[in-house]
């Protein structure tokens, strides 16, 4: 964590630290606020993709990185039907068997992010 320390041309002094995009619901919901903003779907990828974070989507959903024989990967989790799946399909997502159960997978490469959204306008 990064701490920066601030001084106005007023004299007022400041104190505060980087929040990355994909926590500011949290630190809003600790404060006490009910709204908070949404990220982008690059935000997104980017947040699961390089920083390896776990991000809620839609339906109790969630996105994360998963390393899958060797190889990175964006699953998606919490899904509870088979129609949930063949949704996800028909967007662009791809299903792969492993130890005997179904697991959806967000293709990596230049539709990541236009999948992402979609999922996400599903809400």
């Amino acid at each position: 964590m990064r701490v920066f320390r601030l001084q106005t041309d007023s004299g007022e002094k400041l104190l505060g630290r980087l929040v990355h995009a994909e926590n500011i619901a949290s630190v809003y919901r600790n404060l006490g606020i009910s709204e908070t903003p949404k990220m982008t779907a690059d935000e997104v990828f980017q947040a699961v993709w390089k920083r390896k974070e776990v991000v809620s989507l839609v339906r109790g959903w969630q996105l994360r990185s998963a390393l899958i024989m060797g190889n990175q990967r964006l699953e998606i989790t919490g899904i509870r039907q088979e129609a949930e799946v063949m949704w996800l399909k028909a967007v662009g997502c791809m299903t792969e068997m492993i130890n005997w159960k179904l697991r959806v997978f967000i293709p990596v490469n230049g539709n990541s992010v236009r999948i992402i959204e979609k999922i996400r306008q599903l809400a």
